[in-house]
């Protein structure tokens, strides 16, 4: 049996996705040319479709289980963010980079920004971004991994 899709669309994120679900079953995926391939079955690809179509459904779901769990963890870094701006009196500028890089923390593949990434954020000069994100550092509210572009 086939069931629908969710209302999601397909993306290059569920491209991605299914990368990975074939890989975890590639026993499955293997299995389903030979059946296709079949002499007696005459072409009959309906077999390998409702395979390759299990494993969309499943990179589908996965992706939007990922995503709702980081758009909560977002939402909770959000107002958290808030109480540490209202209690450390942050500026608008060391919010918005604070929340950049929890966003970075939370969807990059690779973490970590470089100053010419939060100079463009904020719409500022690399030397301005550079004060707040030292004001940052000596806070403790944010790490600086290297001191190379």
């Amino acid at each position: 049996t086939i069931t629908c899709f969710h209302s999601v669309s397909f993306t290059v994120l569920t491209s991605l996705s299914l990368s990975r679900v074939i890989l975890e079953n590639k026993t499955a995926y293997y299995r389903s040319f030979p059946d296709a391939e079949k002499d007696l079955m005459y072409g009959e690809l309906t077999f390998f479709v409702t395979q390759m179509l299990e494993f969309v459904r499943t990179a589908q779901d996965d992706l939007e289980e990922d995503l709702t769990e980081k758009r909560e963890a977002l939402n909770g870094a959000h107002e958290r963010l808030t109480r540490t701006c209202e209690e450390q009196r942050l500026s608008d500028v060391e919010y918005r980079v604070l929340y950049m890089l929890v966003q970075d923390g939370l969807f990059a593949s690779t973490p970590g920004v470089s100053l010419r990434e939060v100079a463009t954020y904020v719409e500022l000069g690399k030397q301005t971004a550079r004060k707040y994100v030292s004001a940052l550092v000596e806070k403790g509210l944010a790490d600086e991994v290297s001191k190379k572009p």
